[in-house]
């Protein structure tokens, strides 16, 4: 079974807020909403229904991160580079680990039962390109028994 879906934007989980009592902020809040409601409407659109991997079947989760080029040219990139280059790597925030770890989140009684049931995770973060789009397009994918 596979589902694919997009979000147009790129964020990696917050850390947790400490105030009284730990709690997750209002933005990684409205994030996972957005993830879980694109993918049930994806899995619709797919499937007729929204389907979720049964407990205890292994997941693969594959996330494809795309960002704009910045408009102005990095101080590190000399200016005839900058005039040619379109793909600049994205090596900034946020982190990879952070961004599937806010989907794995959002997915939870989804996708899948429990984000433990993820077992292989690919996590691409594309040059930037200039005039680009911020997006994550997701597939989650796994084996009907």
């Amino acid at each position: 079974m596979k589902v694919t879906y997009s979000v147009p934007f790129v964020h990696g989980k917050e850390r947790p807020r400490f105030g009284g009592n730990v709690h997750t902020s209002g933005k990684t809040e409205h994030n996972e909403a957005q993830i879980a409601y694109a993918y049930k409407g994806a899995s619709i659109r797919e499937h007729g229904k929204v389907v979720s991997a049964p407990a205890h079947v292994p997941v693969t989760l594959t996330i494809r991160c795309t960002m704009p080029a910045p408009k102005r040219r990095p101080a590190w990139c000399p200016r005839l580079l900058w005039d040619v280059l379109n793909g600049i790597p994205f090596v900034r925030k946020p982190d990879f680990d952070n961004i599937a770890k806010e989907h794995t989140d959002a997915l939870n009684s989804v996708a899948w039962h429990d984000d433990a049931q993820v077992t292989e995770a690919h996590i691409y973060k594309d040059p930037q390109v200039r005039g680009g789009k911020e997006s994550a397009s997701v597939t989650v994918e796994w084996e009907e028994h």
